[in-house]
């Protein structure tokens, strides 16, 4: 082989690379401006939820509205819907000065699985959606216990505003942990004896809620 010819493979080598240079930097770009799946992220927390009861026995004999804390995760289906888990827990004793009845208490315990609508924007993300929830109820008194589980309809939306006091990881795929923390704003309605149908205690309730949110 010559030395023009050397040459010659030098040039076109450098020419080559110097094509393929600007098409791997618009890839690169491209890869970078693409928004990231959020289909399988997990997510859980927990948020303080007061409830406004309506039922007229439970105002009677107890309280009217109540503040307690509940746990939740969600799955991500795809970039737009999440499976979501909630379970709550509350006691509240009974009020026997105002309403004359046996002293006692009344414990809900509910369960809430349903379906999230979600956007993510720059700086929070929005949610709505629906699903069904069991209320566990005991009531415990001096003249006996009481215990039984009712079948509601549960309605939601709110907001996740993001902290940005986790940074995402430079690694991309490869990072582990904690990816995003989130507050949440929540409000809602727990539906029971829906068009006047059922008996026994009412357990409907409206939700506002607060809480935090961490991203897998």
């Amino acid at each position: 082989m010559t030395l023009d010819n050397i040459r010659g493979a030098l040039r076109a080598g450098v020419m080559a690379a110097c094509c393929a240079l600007p098409l791997s930097r618009a890839a690169l770009a491209q890869d970078a401006d693409a928004p990231p799946s959020k289909g399988g992220d997990v997510s859980f927390g927990l948020r303080g939820v007061g409830e406004v009861w309506q039922d007229q026995n439970i105002i009677t004999h107890y309280r009217s509205s109540r503040f307690a804390g509940a746990g939740f995760a969600g799955v991500g289906l795809s970039d737009r819907f999440e499976l979501a888990l909630e379970l709550g827990y509350m006691r509240q004793a009974a009020d026997t000065s105002m309403s004359g009845v046996a002293s006692g208490s009344l414990e809900l315990l509910p369960v809430t699985v349903g379906v999230n609508v979600r956007r993510d924007g720059q700086r929070a993300e929005l949610f709505a959606g629906g699903g069904l929830s069991a209320v566990v109820f005991t009531e415990r008194t001096t003249a006996g216990t009481v215990s039984g589980a009712k079948p509601c309809v549960d309605l939601r939306a709110g907001t996740r505003i993001h902290t940005g006091l986790v940074q995402p990881s430079p690694l991309g795929d490869a990072s582990t942990g904690v990816r995003r923390l989130d507050v949440e704003l929540l409000v809602g309605r727990r539906q029971h004896h829906a068009f006047g149908l059922g008996t026994g205690f009412d357990l409907s309730a409206w939700r506002v809620g607060v809480g935090l949110v961490a991203r897998l």
